[in-house]
Protein backbone atom coordinates (compact mmCIF):
# COMPACT_ATOMS: atom_id res chain seq x y z
CA UNK A 1 0.00 0.00 0.00
CA UNK A 2 3.10 2.00 -0.27
CA UNK A 3 4.16 4.07 -3.18
CA UNK A 4 7.38 5.36 -4.21
CA UNK A 5 7.73 8.11 -6.83
CA UNK A 6 10.44 9.92 -8.40
CA UNK A 7 10.17 12.43 -10.67
CA UNK A 8 12.81 13.23 -14.01
CA UNK A 9 15.45 15.75 -13.22
CA UNK A 10 14.63 19.72 -14.51
CA UNK A 11 11.05 19.29 -14.97
CA UNK A 12 11.72 16.68 -18.07
CA UNK A 13 9.05 14.33 -16.14
CA UNK A 14 6.74 14.42 -13.16
CA UNK A 15 4.67 11.65 -10.85
CA UNK A 16 0.69 12.23 -10.51
CA UNK A 17 -0.22 10.46 -7.21
CA UNK A 18 -4.24 10.37 -6.65
CA UNK A 19 -5.06 9.56 -3.20
CA UNK A 20 -8.42 8.32 -1.83
CA UNK A 21 -8.87 9.18 2.16
CA UNK A 22 -11.58 7.48 4.48
CA UNK A 23 -12.83 9.93 7.22
CA UNK A 24 -14.22 7.43 9.39
CA UNK A 25 -11.27 4.77 9.68
CA UNK A 26 -8.92 7.94 8.75
CA UNK A 27 -6.75 5.67 5.95
CA UNK A 28 -5.17 6.48 2.63
CA UNK A 29 -5.59 4.64 0.12
CA UNK A 30 -3.05 4.94 -3.79
CA UNK A 31 -5.69 5.26 -6.26
CA UNK A 32 -2.91 5.23 -8.62
CA UNK A 33 0.39 6.93 -9.36
CA UNK A 34 1.35 7.69 -12.83
CA UNK A 35 4.74 9.25 -14.79
CA UNK A 36 4.10 11.41 -17.00
CA UNK A 37 6.63 12.79 -19.71
CA UNK A 38 6.58 17.20 -19.86
CA UNK A 39 5.57 17.61 -23.37
CA UNK A 40 6.57 21.09 -24.32
CA UNK A 41 3.60 23.34 -24.51
CA UNK A 42 2.63 26.77 -26.04
CA UNK A 43 4.17 29.99 -24.74
CA UNK A 44 1.42 32.09 -23.16
CA UNK A 45 2.46 36.03 -24.50
CA UNK A 46 0.57 37.34 -20.88
CA UNK A 47 2.43 35.15 -19.24
CA UNK A 48 6.01 35.90 -20.79
CA UNK A 49 5.24 40.10 -20.26
CA UNK A 50 4.70 40.24 -17.14
CA UNK A 51 7.93 38.20 -16.73
CA UNK A 52 9.67 40.06 -18.92
CA UNK A 53 8.67 42.78 -17.10
CA UNK A 54 9.74 42.22 -13.79
CA UNK A 55 12.99 40.86 -14.83
CA UNK A 56 14.23 43.72 -16.92
CA UNK A 57 13.28 45.69 -13.04
CA UNK A 58 15.35 43.17 -11.02
CA UNK A 59 18.57 43.61 -13.78
CA UNK A 60 18.24 47.00 -13.53
CA UNK A 61 18.37 47.08 -9.91
CA UNK A 62 20.90 44.32 -9.71
CA UNK A 63 23.14 46.30 -12.30
CA UNK A 64 23.56 49.32 -10.00
CA UNK A 65 27.31 50.05 -9.68
CA UNK A 66 27.90 50.73 -5.83
CA UNK A 67 32.00 50.63 -5.50
CA UNK A 68 34.97 49.35 -7.03
CA UNK A 69 37.30 47.31 -6.29
CA UNK A 70 41.30 47.62 -7.56
CA UNK A 71 42.72 43.74 -6.44
CA UNK A 72 40.25 40.84 -6.16
CA UNK A 73 39.11 39.90 -2.41
CA UNK A 74 39.75 36.69 -1.88
CA UNK A 75 36.42 34.32 -0.16
CA UNK A 76 38.06 33.16 2.90
CA UNK A 77 40.67 35.95 3.22
CA UNK A 78 40.90 38.05 6.65
CA UNK A 79 40.61 41.02 4.81
CA UNK A 80 37.11 39.37 3.20
CA UNK A 81 35.85 38.45 6.91
CA UNK A 82 36.56 41.38 8.80
CA UNK A 83 34.57 43.64 6.20
CA UNK A 84 31.56 41.48 6.89
CA UNK A 85 31.66 41.76 10.27
CA UNK A 86 32.60 45.40 10.55
CA UNK A 87 29.99 46.84 7.81
CA UNK A 88 27.39 45.88 10.17
CA UNK A 89 28.74 48.50 12.56
CA UNK A 90 27.90 50.94 9.82
CA UNK A 91 23.96 50.25 10.34
CA UNK A 92 24.21 49.40 13.90
CA UNK A 93 27.07 51.67 15.25
CA UNK A 94 26.22 50.87 19.23
CA UNK A 95 26.94 47.41 18.81
CA UNK A 96 29.99 46.00 20.73
CA UNK A 97 30.64 42.74 19.23
CA UNK A 98 29.49 41.29 15.57
CA UNK A 99 29.77 37.63 14.82
CA UNK A 100 29.04 35.80 11.48
CA UNK A 101 30.27 31.93 9.85
CA UNK A 102 32.87 31.83 7.43
CA UNK A 103 29.89 29.95 5.60
CA UNK A 104 27.96 32.72 5.14
CA UNK A 105 30.20 34.39 2.60
CA UNK A 106 30.06 32.59 -1.03
CA UNK A 107 32.30 34.40 -3.51
CA UNK A 108 35.33 36.59 -4.06
CA UNK A 109 34.71 40.25 -5.23
CA UNK A 110 36.75 40.42 -8.38
CA UNK A 111 38.86 43.30 -9.61
CA UNK A 112 36.60 45.97 -10.97
CA UNK A 113 33.41 47.52 -10.56
CA UNK A 114 31.07 46.26 -7.37
CA UNK A 115 27.25 46.18 -8.40
CA UNK A 116 24.34 44.85 -6.40
CA UNK A 117 24.43 41.90 -8.19
CA UNK A 118 28.27 40.69 -6.69
CA UNK A 119 27.41 41.55 -3.21
CA UNK A 120 23.92 39.48 -3.35
CA UNK A 121 26.86 36.81 -4.84
CA UNK A 122 28.44 37.30 -2.09
CA UNK A 123 26.14 36.75 0.89
CA UNK A 124 23.55 34.90 -0.89
CA UNK A 125 21.74 33.49 2.01
CA UNK A 126 18.13 35.31 3.38
CA UNK A 127 19.90 36.08 6.76
CA UNK A 128 19.23 38.82 8.69
CA UNK A 129 20.26 40.13 12.04
CA UNK A 130 19.71 39.31 15.31
CA UNK A 131 20.74 41.46 18.27
CA UNK A 132 21.72 39.43 21.80
CA UNK A 133 22.89 40.01 25.25
CA UNK A 134 25.50 38.05 26.06
CA UNK A 135 27.88 38.34 29.59
CA UNK A 136 31.64 38.15 28.39
CA UNK A 137 32.05 34.35 28.97
CA UNK A 138 29.02 33.61 27.06
CA UNK A 139 30.37 35.86 24.33
CA UNK A 140 34.25 34.40 24.89
CA UNK A 141 32.09 30.58 24.38
CA UNK A 142 29.65 31.41 21.29
CA UNK A 143 32.59 33.36 19.24
CA UNK A 144 35.68 30.94 19.43
CA UNK A 145 34.62 29.21 15.91
CA UNK A 146 33.84 32.35 13.55
CA UNK A 147 34.49 35.45 12.58
CA UNK A 148 34.27 38.30 14.83
CA UNK A 149 33.96 42.26 14.41
CA UNK A 150 34.58 44.51 17.51
CA UNK A 151 36.92 42.55 19.34
CA UNK A 152 39.86 40.25 19.10
CA UNK A 153 41.72 36.97 21.04
CA UNK A 154 45.21 37.94 20.36
CA UNK A 155 47.19 38.56 23.71
CA UNK A 156 43.66 37.69 25.62
CA UNK A 157 39.96 38.68 25.03
CA UNK A 158 39.43 42.66 24.23
CA UNK A 159 37.25 44.81 22.53
CA UNK A 160 38.63 46.54 19.77
CA UNK A 161 39.71 49.66 21.52
CA UNK A 162 41.61 47.46 23.85
CA UNK A 163 39.48 47.07 26.86
CA UNK A 164 39.55 43.68 28.37
CA UNK A 165 36.15 41.55 28.33
CA UNK A 166 35.39 40.72 31.57
CA UNK A 167 32.83 37.31 32.21
CA UNK A 168 30.46 38.97 34.09
CA UNK A 169 29.98 41.92 32.14
CA UNK A 170 27.08 42.15 29.81
CA UNK A 171 27.53 43.49 25.57
CA UNK A 172 25.65 43.75 22.90
CA UNK A 173 26.05 41.09 20.03
CA UNK A 174 25.13 41.56 16.30
CA UNK A 175 24.81 37.99 14.60
CA UNK A 176 22.86 36.02 11.98
CA UNK A 177 19.00 34.06 12.70
CA UNK A 178 20.90 31.35 11.05
CA UNK A 179 24.08 31.42 13.39
CA UNK A 180 21.27 32.06 16.37
CA UNK A 181 19.81 28.78 15.26
CA UNK A 182 22.84 26.69 15.45
CA UNK A 183 22.33 24.90 19.01
CA UNK A 184 25.71 23.98 19.10
CA UNK A 185 26.71 27.69 19.96
CA UNK A 186 24.50 27.67 22.58
CA UNK A 187 23.25 31.41 21.73
CA UNK A 188 19.75 31.00 21.84
CA UNK A 189 20.44 29.06 25.47
CA UNK A 190 22.33 32.41 26.63
CA UNK A 191 19.45 34.78 24.91
CA UNK A 192 16.27 32.89 24.25
CA UNK A 193 14.58 36.45 23.68
CA UNK A 194 16.72 37.99 21.33
CA UNK A 195 16.17 41.63 19.50
CA UNK A 196 14.58 40.97 15.75
CA UNK A 197 16.07 43.76 13.42
CA UNK A 198 14.60 42.74 10.27
CA UNK A 199 17.59 43.79 8.42
CA UNK A 200 19.13 41.48 5.98
CA UNK A 201 22.82 40.68 6.95
CA UNK A 202 24.21 42.09 3.55
CA UNK A 203 21.97 45.20 3.60
CA UNK A 204 24.37 46.96 5.90
CA UNK A 205 27.49 46.28 3.41
CA UNK A 206 25.65 47.82 0.47
CA UNK A 207 24.72 50.67 2.24
CA UNK A 208 28.44 51.40 3.76
CA UNK A 209 30.09 50.76 0.55
CA UNK A 210 27.71 53.66 -1.28
CA UNK A 211 29.06 55.38 1.99
CA UNK A 212 32.66 55.49 1.19
CA UNK A 213 31.93 56.24 -2.54
CA UNK A 214 34.97 53.88 -3.82
CA UNK A 215 36.55 54.85 -7.25
CA UNK A 216 39.38 53.77 -9.36
CA UNK A 217 41.26 56.42 -7.55
CA UNK A 218 40.26 55.53 -4.15
CA UNK A 219 39.53 51.68 -4.69
CA UNK A 220 37.79 49.66 -1.92
CA UNK A 221 41.33 48.40 -1.37
CA UNK A 222 42.17 51.16 0.71
CA UNK A 223 39.16 50.55 3.34
CA UNK A 224 40.68 46.87 3.93
CA UNK A 225 41.62 46.13 7.21
CA UNK A 226 43.78 42.61 7.26
CA UNK A 227 45.05 42.29 10.43
CA UNK A 228 44.04 38.88 11.77
CA UNK A 229 41.65 38.82 14.94
CA UNK A 230 42.11 35.85 15.93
Amino acid sequence: GIALVQAASYMAAYVKVELEYLPDSKKTNVISNRFIINEQGYSDQSIKNVINEWRGKADSELAIEIGYCSETIENGSIEMGNMVVDSWFYTFPNMDVTITNAGGIGQDILAGDISVETIIGLLPFDNTLYELDLTGAELIDCSSNYLVGGMTTINGYSLSNGTPIYNDSVYTVLTTDYLYSVSSNKMSTYDPEPYYTSVHYRQPLIDWLRSIKTSTEDPLNNYLDSNPRK
